[in-house]
Order: structure tokens, then C-alpha cells, then sequence
């Protein structure tokens, strides 16, 4: 990536509706944000939802947190509380949320709430606040295709009835991301190169045919002296092996790569190791099927 993902802290408000937390999760899960939480926030998110959705049981919202924690475990931070008797909000039951930042090295807060979260008892501290709108936002800018990977598989999470891109996009936008739902929207305006895998590899009718043309796609090099049957037995043998490799090839991300081709966390293992060193490869099966678990 070109710069550094942010070190942020997601206040309780930000955790609270479903669709914004899957968002922000999955933004920290493929490393485009360093996250942050603690367990005063996860109390706090929790307890609100659950006095708030009749029928949704405490010890399920519990299920959700230990998974969020098992799937980014550097985003729980610890030793904070000392700190928060020393500090100065206009609200003092936010004082956790501003020492969580400090003790976890963050540099922004990300909140709804941000009159609570004053520049001005912030500045000294090194951090800053941002709506979740203008966060998401911000990262477009820093990371597009990342980004827009990010919210495709947030997207996906939703396993029982994965919504449409439209669909999806008016939830964000009536969730309050207004900017951000409209520059998704323009982001999935139809492109006169076709921009997925799966588009490029219909064009084609032979098994080698489509590989050729997926390989080229993803500038992946092809030796130019050797024959197309003799390479191919030593390169990537579909669409998703190029996926894979694409991804790799561009991120440098090996959870990155496994997470985005939606395979099984044993044909992950098993069968990209060719592609993924076993350590991270196994690594991967392990988050990946966390996650999905999680949706």
C-alpha cells in the first residue's frame, strides 16, 4: 500500500449497527485500518443493542465479540484505565474511549458522536476524531481497490441473503454514510473494460484460452519463449488460481489473497500451497473460517 493503514479506535456507536461493524471489521481484517477496541467499549455496544432488539440475547452479542477479538487480537487494548481519571471530555463517561487511543497509539477516533470528542481536548493527545462517514471516506481516497475489495466482502459476509450492490449501498446510505454510499455508487458504474474474473474468463471457451487471457489481465508474466502447454502446467490453472496470484501480486497480502477467492479453509491450505508458503496459508484457513463463522 502506498501509505500506512491508520491506527483507529472504534467507539461503541460505530459497533453497534450491524452492517457499519461488518464494514469496519472487514476493513481491519484485510489491513487497511489498524483497529482498536477494549472490553468498556465492547460492554457498551453491547449492552445498548441488547436493551434495544428484543430477542436478541446477550450471550449471542458475547459470541460476536469474542469472535471480532479471536479474529483481530492486537485490536483489544489493555492498560488504558489508568489513564482515564487524568483526562478531560465534555462527557467523563467518554474518558475510556480517548485512553483507549493513547494506550493503543491510535490517531483517530472513530465516532458518531464527535461533539463529545472535541478537537481541542484531543489535539494534545496526538488524536483526532472523524465520523465513521468520513473515515470510510478517507480510506477510499488512500486505498481505492483495497477499499472497494473490503466492501465487497462485507458484502459476501452476509451469507444468508447476500443483498445486490444497490441494495447494500441503500442500507450504508440510510445508515448515515451518505458520502460514502455515493462514492460506492459511482465506484459500481459499469466500466467499458470488464473489471472482474469472472467476465474476462467468460470470453473465452477453452480452459487454456481463458487462462491465457486472465494471466495477461492480471500482468501476470507469461515467458515468451516457451510454449503455452508447457507453461501451463507450472502456472496458475484457473480463474481463481489467477485470482489468487493477482492479489497477491498487488497487496502483498497472503490473507488478502485466501480471503478473496471464498474457498475452503482446507483447499486454502491444501491446495494454494503452491501459491501461499504453508504457515501463512494455514494462518489464513484459520481466520478465514473465523470469519465466516462470525457472519
Amino acid at each position: 500500500m502506498a501509505s500506512n493503514p491508520p491506527v483507529a479506535v472504534y467507539d461503541a456507536c460505530v459497533l453497534y449497527p450491524f452492517h457499519l461493524r461488518n464494514i469496519l471489521i472487514q476493513c481491519a481484517f484485510d489491513g487497511l485500518v489498524e483497529a482498536r477496541w477494549t472490553d468498556d467499549i465492547h460492554d457498551e455496544w453491547m449492552r445498548n443493542l441488547a436493551a434495544n432488539t428484543p430477542g436478541l440475547s446477550i450471550d449471542r452479542l458475547r459470541a460476536t465479540r469474542d469472535r471480532m477479538n479471536a479474529v483481530l487480537p492486537e485490536a483489544v487494548v489493555a492498560d488504558y484505565r489508568p489513564m482515564i481519571h487524568a483526562l478531560t471530555l465534555p462527557d467523563p463517561d467518554d474518558r475510556h474511549v480517548l485512553a483507549a487511543a493513547i494506550a493503543g497509539k491510535a490517531s483517530v477516533i472513530v465516532t458518531w458522536n464527535l461533539k463529545d470528542f472535541p478537537a481541542s481536548n484531543l489535539l494534545a493527545h496526538g488524536v483526532t476524531s472523524k465520523s465513521p462517514d468520513d473515515f470510510l471516506t478517507d480510506l477510499h481516497a488512500a486505498f481505492p481497490e483495497a477499499l472497494i475489495s473490503s466492501v465487497k466482502s462485507a458484502r459476501h459476509n452476509l451469507r444468508k441473503s447476500i443483498p445486490s450492490v444497490e441494495a447494500f449501498v441503500d442500507v450504508l446510505h440510510q445508515g448515515g454514510l451518505k458520502k460514502f454510499s455515493g462514492m460506492l455508487r459511482c465506484s459500481s458504474k459499469p466500466s467499458k473494460r470488464p473489471a472482474s474474473m469472472r467476465l474476462i474468463i467468460r470470453q473465452h471457451s477453452t480452459r487454456l484460452g481463458g487462462w491465457r487471457s486472465s494471466a495477461t489481465a492480471s500482468t501476470i508474466r507469461i515467458p515468451a519463449a516457451a510454449p503455452l502447454r508447457v507453461c501451463y502446467p507450472m502456472a496458475p490453472h484457473n480463474v481463481r488460481d489467477v485470482l489468487a496470484t493477482h492479489i497477491l501480486k498487488q497487496t502483498g497480502s497472503y490473507e488478502q489473497a485466501s480471503y478473496a477467492i471464498q474457498d475452503t479453509p482446507d483447499v486454502v491450505q491444501q491446495h494454494y500451497g503452491r501459491f501461499l508458503p504453508q504457515d501463512k496459508a494455514a494462518l489464513a484457513a484459520r481466520i478465514l473460517n473465523q470469519v465466516w463463522e462470525a457472519a
